[in-house]
């Protein structure tokens, strides 16, 4: 016997269910995701830790999700709300630059690729883990 992780494959109903908590997830996060470009349109520490954390979610850039902890706590939830639903058929990449667009934030967010300091702590790392 193994001593890794164990595979479950759902029965039927857990699918339904499932499939039911994915539609939930989905639902809540357009409206979360609106919210939370909002929150990109001010220029405190929250907006630059939230748009490092989205950026990427958006395109694979490392991220410290340390981060999170500074969040105030309806943000922590929206966060978590785009997070679960990412991805899925209803939520993807077009939503988050769609919500980011409409609140005028997309040529800021879009910036986040320059910030080169994080990712050169990020392959500091790598090669220390190496």
């Amino acid at each position: 016997m193994s001593n890794g992780p164990q595979i479950h494959f759902p029965t039927p109903e857990e699918e339904e269910v499932l499939g039911k908590e994915r539609n939930e997830a989905d639902a809540k996060a357009l409206p979360a995701m609106e919210r939370l470009a909002e929150v990109l349109q001010g220029r405190s520490g929250q907006p630059y830790k939230l748009r490092s954390i989205l950026w990427s979610l958006y395109n694979g850039k490392p991220a410290s999700l340390v981060e999170v902890v500074c969040l105030d706590w309806a943000i922590r939830k929206d966060l978590v709300a785009v997070i679960l639903a990412f991805g899925s058929y209803s939520f993807f990449y077009q939503e988050l630059k769609a919500a980011v667009t409409k609140a005028g934030q997309w040529n800021w967010f879009e910036e986040e690729w320059q910030n080169v300091k994080q990712l050169e702590e990020y392959v500091k790392a790598a090669k220390e883990a190496a």
